[in-house]
């Protein structure tokens, strides 16, 4: 059970490190990651029995689908980038451009927000929770970085669910009289300031996990360019969070490589290790016939059989003569072949992406309009419109926060976000033309995203050229 903090007497001398109860969460992070990096040998490195003693001692290949999909799901939610933009100044009956536009969109390029936002896109599908931090670099300008949950530590308001602080903690290391030595480094975080701590940690090895807080040391001596105590410009949180699928009565998000999702990948892994084995074993060819032609092995002194090599029989002197011959043998892999496909088609079921996303042969030789083709991927496209209306949020929080530390009002920032998705313009064409007598020009314009005033624009162009 993953506890919730509600002080910050965790940070005391002498308590453990981690926080009691924040290492089921910590370790499910890690477990996760590990999954989207593909370095599934240290989740579960009980499948390494299912080699052969005379291969390496770490399973050779990896599925991947962890990767596959967050990979797909970021594709399908930023494939297209998308747009922040501010509402229209309206001067009369008429509009125009935001004055602050053309500053956001310095802000918007200088802090590369498109990369910032794959990342936020992963960790929210992969680990549950993603952490954008805004700060000032050293030069003074606002800048947005990922930062990885496991860092961060929120403390609840008692009773409630309400953030009081948020707490960055990073583990450090440095070469002291030739001696590793470990410290920790906070950062308290709430609306008004951004306090700065050291402390030692007494730490039994580098990859230990039964480590207490130790002395708190001298913040200056440590970063004399940060102030420890730090005011807070913008007046409101520094650190943005945002969730998958959030339960009610907690302040973790869910990530999409639930428990079913692991179980099926590993049984899946499992089914391919198991037939990839046996064809190791047994998919050479081997020939059969008279002993006499076997080779002898000098060093053990016997007469050994080894897939693909010569196997040689002693028939029954009153049979008839054996000739050399290939093994034909059947190893049923087609029922392995079935399984498979069942557990692949449940692992697409628990993960709701779609087979079509994964596969180049899906469509292969089929003429499937895009509308058929969203319709098999609706399960999908439902899970990706979860992940931008938890990503919009803390996206448009963060830069807003941004633009207090530049000084630049973006009251009414708002993104425009693509689907990902291809179109089909002679299918849209063919669209517009049924419904133009139902829904009118003017409707029409608006849903390739027109405005009013370039309606109007339009509409008055074309009754112009009608005269």
């Amino acid at each position: 059970m993953i506890s919730i903090l509600t002080n910050l007497d965790f940070l005391n001398e002498g308590e453990p490190w981690v926080p009691k109860g924040e290492a089921e969460r910590l370790a499910l992070y890690h477990e996760n990651e590990c999954l989207r990096e593909n370095d599934v040998h240290h989740v579960w490195p009980d499948l390494n029995k299912y080699l052969r003693d005379d291969k390496p001692k770490e399973l050779d290949f990896w599925l991947g689908y962890p990767a596959l999909t967050t990979k797909k799901t970021c594709d399908l939610l930023l494939g297209e980038p998308c747009q922040a933009l501010l509402p229209k100044t309206k001067i009369g009956t008429s509009s125009t451009a935001n004055a602050s536009q053309g500053k956001l969109d310095e802000i918007y390029q200088a802090l590369q927000y498109r990369q910032v936002l794959w990342e936020q896109a992963a960790d929210i599908d992969s680990l549950g929770d993603s952490i954008q931090k805004v700060y000032r670099d050293a030069q003074g300008q606002p800048k947005i970085a990922s930062i990885s949950p496991k860092h961060w530590y929120p403390v609840i308001k008692e009773g409630t669910y309400e953030i009081e602080y948020h707490v960055l903690a990073f583990v450090r290391e440095r070469m002291i009289d030739k001696q590793e030595q470990h410290f920790l480094e906070v950062e308290i975080h709430s609306p008004s300031v951004i306090e700065h701590r050291i402390y030692e940690l007494n730490k039994s090895s580098i990859h230990g996990v039964s480590t207490n807080i130790g002395k708190r040391q001298d913040w200056k001596a440590w970063s004399p360019a940060v102030k420890e105590l730090e005011p807070n410009e913008a007046g409101e949180f520094l650190i943005i969070a945002a969730h998958n699928q959030k339960s009610a009565g907690s302040c973790y998000g869910k990530s999409s490589y639930g428990r079913d999702f692991k179980d099926v990948l590993k049984k899946l892994i499992i089914r391919y290790a198991v037939s990839n084995s046996i064809l190791d074993v047994f998919g050479k060819p081997t020939v059969t016939g008279p002993k006499d032609y076997q080779d002898y092995d000098p060093v053990t002194r016997k007469m050994t059989f080894r897939p693909g090599q010569y196997l040689g029989i002693n028939p029954d002197p009153h049979a008839p003569a054996v000739y050399p011959q290939a093994l034909v043998w059947d190893a049923h892999l087609a029922e392995a072949r079935q399984e498979r496909e069942d557990l692949r088609n449940e692992l697409f079921n628990i993960s709701e992406m779609s087979p079509i996303l994964f596969s180049a042969n899906a469509l292969a030789g089929a003429a499937e309009s895009g509308t058929a083709i969203r319709l098999r991927l609706i399960n999908t496209l439902s899970k990706v419109s979860r992940i931008r209306e938890v990503l919009d949020g803390a996206a448009i929080r963060a830069l807003q926060v941004a633009g207090k530390l530049a000084k630049v009002d973006l009251t009414g920032l708002y993104f425009e976000w693509q689907d990902g998705l291809p179109e089909v313009e002679a299918e849209k064409a063919a669209y517009y033309t049924l419904m133009l007598p139902i829904l009118g020009s003017k409707e029409i314009l608006r849903l390739e995203g027109y405005d009013q005033d370039e309606i109007l624009q339009i509409m008055n162009d074309r009754a112009d050229e009608i005269l």
